[in-house]
């Protein structure tokens, strides 16, 4: 439980950090790399209209109006622009090595803002001269080195960007490929977890499986199975008193067949006396006779299932006891009634 809680915190510690990386370079470098190269594309702006002004070429605008003088204005606005960018990812961050490296971008921004403004004044000297026309005051060697310099800031601040972005991106890779490492190991643990808790539970059912046989054994007849679980748990002591009682049950049975056994035979040996006796013999129950033996089917010509003979009826609605009568043999017998149970 430990290690996945650990595992766990790892996998959201790597996301967030891939997180706050992506968030970085999506709305802080990328935009200032956009600047930094809008920077360049000033400058190169601005030297081609002051060449163009130097050889006398033909330009889109004098004064004001002069490109060099529009993008140099473009040119101080990206730079305000690029500080912006810097100052917003200071704020995403908190990681010590990016803000390190963000205080390294700004102290640049502030050296390409130094240069960018020598590199203005001596440009519009230059505008203002050629334009008056005395081209021949104009020192371009000067304007050449500033543009120059300036040109090796905005380099120098472009790898500086270029570079943070690479480098943050092969560490949002890096922790990317390690979350999911961690995702999948997480994913491995998971799937062994559960199989381990399946076969467990599969092991904790075997009991249940064997007690739900010997259940239905027990439905059919059979009182041979035991369930054999060892332990103190639920489980054990509902097979212990399974048992128990399957035993108590066979005890029962056992006993219930020797008594049915003992009265077959005593059944037996009573119907074997009832039919030798030589008088006759029957019983009556509501009206219906349920035994006769040889005798009295033979005197009196009565069948089990039957009906009283009539001259007997009379006898037992006058509630005679003892009296004599005539078969329908013809023969004069002694005939005895005698209650016996509810309806006899």
């Amino acid at each position: 439980m430990l290690v996945m809680t650990l595992a766990m915190a790892t996998l959201v510690v790597q996301y967030q950090a891939v997180s706050r990386s992506q968030q970085l370079i999506t709305d802080g470098y990328l935009p200032l790399a956009k600047t930094v190269a809008r920077l360049t594309t000033w400058q190169a702006r601005i030297d081609s209209d002051v060449r163009k002004l130097l050889v006398d070429e033909a330009r889109p605008g004098t004064g004001p109006r002069s490109p060099a003088t529009i993008f140099a204005d473009k040119l101080e606005d990206e730079v305000a622009i690029a500080r912006q960018h810097v100052s917003r990812s200071q704020k995403i961050t908190t990681d010590p090595e990016e803000l390190a490296a963000l205080n390294r971008i700004s102290v640049q921004l502030g050296r390409v803002g130094s240069h960018y403004d020598d590199y203005q004044r001596e440009t519009r000297r230059i505008l203002e001269l050629a334009e008056a026309g005395n081209p021949t005051e104009v020192d371009r060697t000067s304007l050449m080195r500033l543009s120059g310099r300036l040109g090796d800031e905005v380099q120098t601040l472009a790898q500086q960007v270029d570079g943070r972005i690479a480098l943050l991106t092969a560490k949002t890779e890096g922790a990317r490929q390690r979350a999911t490492l961690v995702a999948l190991g997480l994913a491995i643990v998971a799937i062994g977890v559960a199989s381990v808790l399946l076969a467990l539970v599969l092991f904790a059912l075997q009991p249940i499986g064997r007690l739900t046989d010997q259940v239905q054994r027990l439905a059919a007849g059979d009182y041979s199975g035991r369930v054999e679980v060892r332990g103190d748990d639920e489980i054990s002591v509902l097979a212990t008193e399974f048992n128990t009682m399957v035993g108590a049950l066979k005890a029962r049975d056992e006993a219930l067949v020797d008594r049915a056994e003992e009265l077959n035979v005593l059944s037996r040996y009573l119907a074997s006396v009832v039919d030798s006796l030589q008088e006759g013999l029957f019983v009556l129950e509501d009206g219906s006779i349920t035994l006769a033996n040889p005798a009295a089917r033979e005197v009196w010509q009565v069948e089990r299932g039957g009906g009283m003979p009539e001259a007997l009826d009379t006898l037992v609605a006058q509630g005679v006891s003892r009296a004599e009568l005539e078969s329908p043999g013809g023969r004069l017998h002694e005939v005895r009634l005698t209650p016996f149970g509810e309806g006899g």
